[in-house]
C-alpha cells in the first residue's frame, strides 16, 4: 500500500525527522566523498542544476503562494529535496574552494540550507489548533483544520474585550485579555502571543454582536518547535550579505 503524501509529511515527526536528517546527510557525504566522479554528483555541481534549483524554488514559491495544500505534495517534497541536495553539494564543494571568501560563503550557503531544512523536517511537528476562549467558562478545547479536536495542557477564559471603531462604526482593532491558568495576557489582532518559546496565540475573530461585550473570541495556536533553526539560518543569510557589501565582490589586478 502506497503511503499517501500527508501521512508521509506526518510520518516525519520528531525523532523520525532528526534521523531522516542525518541519514541524509551522511548519504549526501559519501556520494561526494566517494563518487565524487559519478554522474549525479557531476550533475549537481553542474550549471544546470544550480540553474534547475532556482527554477524550481520559484516554482515552489508559486505553488505554496496559490494551490492549497501544495506544501504537503510529492511534487513540492521532491522539489525541496532537490535543492536541498543541490545546495549540500555546492557547500561541501565550495568549502574547499572559497579561501578567501569561505566564511560569507558558509554564512549565506549554510543558512540557506539551515533555513530550508529546517522548513521542512519541522512541518510534521509544527501543529495549527483553534480555539473559542468563552467569558466565565475555562476550556482548553480545540480543532485542527480537519475539525479533528484535541485538548491544551491549559484552559483559556476571556476576560475583557475591546474594539476601536472609526467614525462610520467599522471595527479597526481590537484586543482580548485572556486568561491562561493564573496569568492574563493581552491578544491583539495581527501580534502573537508567545506563550512558550516555541508556541504562538493569535486573536483570530470574536463576538461581532457583542463587541465591547463580547462573549468569546477566537484564538489559533500555533507550536512551532523549529523556528529557532531557521531563524539561525535567516541571521547568517543576513550576516554573509553584510559581508558581501562590505567586502564587495573579489577584484582581479590588471
Amino acid at each position: 500500500m502506497i503511503m499517501n503524501t500527508l501521512s508521509i509529511v506526518q510520518y516525519l515527526e520528531f525523532p523520525r525527522n532528526v534521523l531522516f536528517a542525518a541519514v541524509l546527510i551522511a548519504i549526501l557525504t559519501f556520494l561526494y566523498k566517494k563518487r565524487k566522479d559519478s554522474k549525479i554528483v557531476r550533475f549537481m555541481l553542474s550549471s544546470r542544476a544550480t540553474i534547475g534549483s532556482i527554477i524550481a524554488i520559484i516554482i515552489g514559491a508559486m505553488g505554496v503562494a496559490f494551490i492549497p495544500d501544495f506544501s504537503t505534495s510529492v511534487i513540492f517534497i521532491l522539489i525541496l529535496l532537490f535543492v536541498l541536495s543541490n545546495l549540500f553539494f555546492v557547500i561541501l564543494y565550495g568549502y574547499r574552494n572559497k579561501r578567501g571568501k569561505r566564511l560569507r560563503f558558509l554564512l549565506n550557503h549554510v543558512g540557506l540550507w539551515i533555513a530550508l531544512f529546517a522548513g521542512f523536517i519541522g512541518a510534521a511537528d509544527t501543529k495549527e489548533v483553534n480555539t473559542t476562549v468563552f467569558r466565565n467558562a475555562p476550556t482548553n478545547e480545540a480543532f485542527y483544520k480537519n475539525g479533528e479536536r484535541t485538548f491544551l495542557d491549559y484552559k483559556l477564559m476571556l476576560h475583557s474585550f475591546d474594539v476601536v471603531y472609526s467614525t462610520d462604526g467599522t471595527p479597526t482593532n481590537y484586543e482580548a485579555r485572556v486568561i491562561i491558568e493564573r496569568d492574563t495576557a493581552l491578544l491583539k489582532v495581527n501580534h502573537p502571543y508567545s506563550h512558550t518559546l516555541f508556541e504562538n496565540m493569535y486573536l483570530t475573530g470574536y463576538d461581532i454582536a457583542g463587541g465591547n461585550n463580547a462573549q468569546y473570541c477566537t484564538v489559533q495556536i500555533v507550536f512551532s518547535p523549529w523556528k529557532f533553526p531557521m531563524l539561525l539560518g535567516i541571521i547568517m543569510m543576513l550576516c554573509g550579505s553584510v559581508m558581501l557589501f562590505i567586502q564587495g565582490p573579489k577584484r582581479t589586478k590588471l
